[in-house]
């Protein structure tokens, strides 16, 4: 995790409390995430903090940094920071230092921003996750739905830590931890841990524990819509039970009553053209990113009604 460290023009700069917001802000692609770091920063130096460093030891996709007021601000390139560092480091330090894969930031808050003695200021961290995401197995869902991953390791910090996870509007998230101990002891309220868990907003606590390190990982799945999901168990079962039914009734497998099965074949052109038709025109008509899987569901019905239909002929020539 991003740390902010001391810089050398501007004292210390202390972290009172570090928020790590994951936010699925698109309907259309509930996959994609945005993440926002939220640092509250407090100066406890007696001089002004002119320039605040961060260590994040990542690339930062789309990375904007906002000041508390909502204001960007700007941050140095890595070929600028090599040029103002170069008259106080030799050349191998500095390649170290600016090392591919090494990655950390320069804000500059200039004349006007600058935190004062005594004083706190929240600074955020915009960026997108490209982490690509894979889709739980057939076995677990019908549907497409993205697993992912949070992970935390504090290394005897001062600061607490929150985890807030936002589903889309109408979406559902499910939240299971994995890990969340100190030195081998799980945490608990007691310690200060805690996770709230709401159908479309998760938030956990993990907290300060001086002089001890923290390990916390744990799992989410971004579910669809409740009425999504119960529009395809509603529509997909009888699709199913109306293929099998005359694909039976094709072959000859007739377990219905006489009369039953009379009507049947009298209208059976026209029972397997609708059946065929719904699958495949409700399958066409899907567009949650999260019911891709689902399609292949209503395609095998139609295809199931299909080869009934031939099945059918061939029985009658």
């Amino acid at each position: 995790m991003s740390a902010p460290l001391q810089s050398s023009l501007s004292g210390g700069v202390r972290i009172l409390r570090e928020r790590i917001w994951v936010i699925h802000d698109s309907e259309k692609d509930p996959r994609r995430r945005q993440i926002i770091k939220e640092y509250t920063l407090f100066n406890e130096s007696d001089d002004n903090i002119t320039d605040i460093i961060i260590d994040i030891n990542e690339f930062l996709l789309g990375l904007r940094i906002f000041d508390q007021d909502g204001s960007e601000l700007s941050f140095y390139p890595k070929n600028f920071i090599h040029d103002l560092l170069k008259p106080y480091f030799d050349e191998k330090e500095l390649e170290d230092l600016l090392a591919p894969g090494r990655y950390f930031l320069w804000i500059p808050l200039g004349s006007n921003r600058q935190i004062k003695p005594g004083e706190a200021r929240l600074l955020k961290l915009v960026y997108f996750d490209p982490k690509e995401v894979k889709s739980v197995s057939r076995l677990v869902s019908p549907f497409s739905i993205p697993r992912f991953e949070l992970g935390l390791e504090k290394e005897r910090r001062d600061y607490d830590t929150f985890f807030i996870i936002q589903a889309p509007m109408g979406y559902t998230v499910k939240y299971s931890r994995e890990k969340a101990e100190m030195n081998n002891t799980v945490l608990t309220e007691k310690h200060g841990f805690y996770e709230d868990v709401y159908d479309y907003v998760i938030n956990v606590r993990i907290p300060v524990i001086h002089d001890k390190s923290v390990y916390f990982s744990a799992k989410y799945d971004i579910f669809p819509p409740k009425v999504e999901r119960t529009l395809f168990y509603v529509s997909i079962i009888p699709l199913y039970l109306m293929a099998v039914l005359m694909l039976a009734s094709s072959v000859g497998f007739n377990f219905l009553p006489p009369s039953l099965i009379q009507i049947l074949l009298k209208g059976y052109k026209e029972i397997i053209a609708g059946i065929a038709t719904a699958a495949l025109a409700i399958a066409g008509l899907i567009r949650d990113p999260l019911l891709d899987r689902s399609r292949f569901y209503y395609l095998v019905a139609g295809a199931i009604a299909i080869i009934s239909y031939f099945i059918f002929l061939l029985r009658m020539a």
